[in-house]
């Protein structure tokens, strides 16, 4: 997000889900964890969930982990596998019990 709190529209300008493989490596953003509202919008433009979408949490990424588990739709430390590529996401700054 810039200054005056919006998300960069580079980002909304592109089609994200046509994508073969989008990788997120955490800290989209200094505010993702500041809200939810702020998190379903970059949800939005990222598609979380989609199958071909691997998203690993940076420490400014989440303040809330169930928020991001439910929005997100995966845990915070997860494995998936695209092709004959497994993918091991661990969030190693985690602060609640697991």
């Amino acid at each position: 997000m810039n200054n005056t709190g919006e998300i960069n529209p580079q980002l909304l300008s592109t089609v994200w889900t046509e994508m073969g493989v989008l990788v997120l490596d955490g800290d989209l953003d200094n505010q993702t964890g500041s809200s939810v509202e702020v998190l379903n919008a970059y949800d939005e433009i990222f598609d979380f969930a989609n199958s071909n979408t691997i998203v690993s949490l940076g420490n400014h990424d989440y303040s809330n982990l169930a928020e991001w588990e439910a929005v997100s739709g995966h845990k915070t430390f997860y494995t998936t596998t695209i092709g004959q590529t497994v993918f091991l996401f661990l969030t190693t700054n985690r602060i609640e019990e697991v």
